[in-house]
């Protein structure tokens, strides 16, 4: 095997990884999202009702089990973000110990927000995508915490504290009366 087969098996191993937590991420944010959506049916099924003492307390309850399953949800963003870094750490101390140009094996990451503002920190990385200056302007300004994965369980956070805020406040009016 020589010098370029070797570089492109590990290529293709680092890209089998990076997919491998892809995968990962969609499975945990579709199984997060489905869990969600269970626990706010039920909770806005028990808030419409009248249930007796030990149902009233699970008014409470699901939105502090769903407030730390989303906590939950961007921890398990966390790790994945951790692990692809250490993934691409793995593929950059490769390509620089075996000196590889970076123009023959580029980043192996999907996400093109992270190559834009690359490029503008290093130019000899930079790669004609064909982008308009407003694409450019949009990469280099969106937060990455804006992406719809990390977005959807500080929603779910907010929801829920909402809910939980306008319980309390239910508590709170009707013990006065």
């Amino acid at each position: 095997m020589d010098a370029t087969d070797r570089h492109s098996a590990y290529n293709r191993a680092i890209n089998q990884e990076l997919h491998h937590e892809h995968d990962v991420i969609k499975s945990r944010m579709g199984w997060h999202n489905v869990i969600q959506l269970g626990m706010f049916t039920a909770f806005f099924g028990i808030v419409n009702q009248t249930f007796p003492a030990p149902l009233f307390l699970m008014k409470l309850i699901i939105p502090i089990v769903g407030i730390a399953f989303a906590a939950s949800a961007l921890f398990s963003l966390w790790v994945s973000k951790m692990a692809r870094a250490c993934i691409l750490m793995h593929w950059n101390w490769y390509r620089t110990s075996n000196d590889i140009k970076w123009e023959n094996y580029p980043p192996v990451t999907g996400d093109p927000f992270s190559h834009i503002k690359d490029c503008e920190e290093d130019e000899d990385k930079r790669i004609d995508m064909g982008l308009t200056s407003k694409d450019q302007k949009i990469a280099k300004h969106t937060p990455h915490w804006f992406m719809l994965y990390n977005f959807i369980p500080h929603v779910f956070i907010f929801l829920w504290v909402v809910c939980l805020i306008n319980i309390m406040i239910v508590i709170v009016l009707t013990q006065k009366i």
